[in-house]
Formats: structure tokens, C-alpha cells, sequence
């Protein structure tokens, strides 16, 4: 009797995993960012590599919150990588002729948005206190506002981000 309990259960197990693809484990993938500054969520982990691909003329054909597929058609090379947040780490996997120095592009380029971005919610809430203290003059909200247009314009802040905060503020007046 347990033989042939046994027996369905790997029977079953190996039905299981015929019709469900594994999603890709760490070991598959080179570490690209190693190091997260604590408490940075995987959304913003991928947000970032989706800013990065953005800014380097990447073309991103797949995303969800796991892992990013982008493809890079350039001076004669035909390349893809994709990208995967796995045990803290950012890991990718190569297709093609990717380049050493486009990958060491994406290795700066994605822990600079993510320092940009909390340097610019430290800056949105020091903003916030401030405005709490000296009330809610005409030319602080002049300035809240100028300050968010610099943010939006240089890219730290997404559209959505910029719309929501200058709301609040035009609210506020």
C-alpha cells in the first residue's frame, strides 16, 4: 500500500513540474548590484533598473515585479539581458553580444536613482516639516513648487509623483 502511495506521489510531482515552468533561480544569474542600502524595496529595486534601461536606450519586452527583459540593438550588436531581484540581490542573465561596459553603465546608473530618489523623499519631507513650522505662506508654496519642478525636470521624480505633490501643494494655498 505505501509503495503505491508513494508511487502516485511522484507521478503527480512530476506532472506538477511538467506543466509549470521554474521560475529562474539565483544560481542561473551574475550578480550585477550585490548591495542594497537597508530598507529599499523590491519595487524600487526594479523601478530603478527600468529608470536605467530607459536612460541607456534599452527596449524593455517583458516586466513584472520579479524580473525586467530588455534588448539593445547598437553598433553592430545584437543584445539582451535580463534582470532579476533574487535574495537581495540584482542578477542578470545575458543573450547575445552584451557589451562589458553596458552592463557596468547599468551597475552605476541603477544605485544612483535609487540614492537620487531617497535623497529626494529625505528632501520632500524636510520640505514638509519645514512648511509645518513656518505655516503656509504664499512664497514657501512658491518655492515647494519650483523645488518639485527641479526634481520632476531632472528625472528624480516620476510624472505621477510630481502631479500628486504639486496638487497637494496648490491645495494647500
Amino acid at each position: 500500500m505505501r509503495t503505491a502511495a508513494f508511487a502516485l506521489l511522484l507521478c503527480l510531482a512530476d506532472c506538477a513540474a511538467a506543466q509549470t515552468p521554474a521560475p529562474p533561480l539565483p544560481a542561473q544569474g551574475k550578480v550585477l548590484v550585490g548591495f542594497f542600502q537597508p530598507g529599499t524595496s523590491r519595487a524600487e529595486v526594479m523601478q530603478a533598473v527600468r529608470d536605467a534601461f530607459a536612460r541607456r536606450g534599452w527596449a524593455i519586452q517583458t516586466s513584472s515585479d520579479d524580473a525586467i527583459k530588455a534588448r539593445l540593438t547598437r553598433h553592430g550588436a545584437d543584445a539582451g539581458l535580463t534582470i532579476f531581484y533574487a535574495d537581495g540581490t540584482l542578477r542578470y542573465a545575458e543573450e547575445g553580444d552584451v557589451r562589458e561596459n553596458w552592463l557596468d553603465n547599468l551597475r552605476s546608473d541603477i544605485p544612483r536613482f535609487l540614492m537620487n530618489k531617497r535623497a529626494a523623499a529625505e528632501r520632500a519631507e524636510r520640505a514638509e516639516a519645514a512648511k509645518a513650522r513656518a505655516g503656509n505662506s504664499p512664497s514657501v508654496n512658491a518655492e515647494r513648487l519650483r523645488s518639485l519642478k527641479q526634481l520632476y525636470d531632472s528625472g528624480i521624480i516620476t510624472r505621477e509623483e510630481y502631479d500628486r505633490k504639486r496638487g497637494e501643494i496648490l491645495k494647500d494655498l
